[in-house]
């Protein structure tokens, strides 16, 4: 099964910035949906601002790799009405404790 996070090897591990992999089918469903909400063209690059605050919100959401669209949907919108913003220490605690099992 594919991760959401994007896997890290030696080789790219500096040159990738991002931590959820948008190509998880769940993920780029909440993915394209973010962009419509923002008025963003399904063909279009999002900005590393937008990026970075679609990945704050799947990161406080605890999405995870089973499950379906509809409990990710659920999760995904109640993390994005939190407001929050940056990686909060938890957050990066998380992130690794996932990356850790994977």
């Amino acid at each position: 099964m594919q991760s959401i996070f994007v896997s890290y090897n030696v080789k790219n591990y500096r040159a990738n910035k991002y931590k959820i992999n948008i190509m998880h089918p769940v993920i780029n469903e909440l993915y394209r949906a973010y962009k419509s909400q923002k008025g963003i063209p399904y063909f279009a690059p999002i900005s590393d601002k937008q990026r970075k605050e679609f990945e704050n919100i799947v990161l406080r959401s605890d999405i995870n790799d089973n499950d379906d669209i509809e409990e990710a949907k659920k999760k995904f919108e109640s993390a994005k009405s939190q407001k929050k913003s940056g990686y909060s220490s938890s957050d990066v605690q998380k992130l690794i404790n996932k990356l850790n099992r994977i």
